[in-house]
C-alpha cells in the first residue's frame, strides 16, 4: 500500500524527533567515549573509541583501510600516532 502525503509527514515527523532527542545525548556520549579512549582495558575498545570520535568530528574515512591481520588497523593506528607526534607543528 503506498504511503500517503500525510503518511510521509508523520514519518518525517517523528524521524526528526527521534534524531533530536538522540542528539540531545551528544556530550555524555563523547565524554563516555573519551573516558573509554582513555582508560579502556581493552586495546580494541580504546581503538574503537578513538576512531568514533575521530568519525564524530571528522566525518569517517573516505578510504577503507586494509590489513593483513586481526591487529593490523591497531598497528596501523599506533603508527599514524608516532608519525602525528614526531610532525612539527604548524605555528
Amino acid at each position: 500500500m503506498p504511503m500517503t502525503a500525510i503518511k510521509r509527514c508523520m514519518m518525517n515527523t517523528i524521524i526528526k524527533g527521534i534524531g533530536m532527542m538522540a542528539r540531545s545525548y551528544n556530550a555524555e556520549a563523547i565524554e563516555t567515549l573519551v573516558h573509554l579512549m582513555r582508560h579502556g582495558k581493552d586495546e580494541r575498545v580504546r581503538g574503537t573509541a578513538a576512531q568514533a570520535l575521530l568519525d564524530s568530528g571528522w566525518g569517517k574515512a573516505k578510504v577503507g583501510v586494509v590489513s593483513s591481520g586481526e591487529d593490523g588497523y591497531l598497528e596501523l593506528m599506533r603508527l599514524v600516532n608516532e608519525q602525528i607526534k614526531h610532525e612539527p607543528r604548524l605555528s
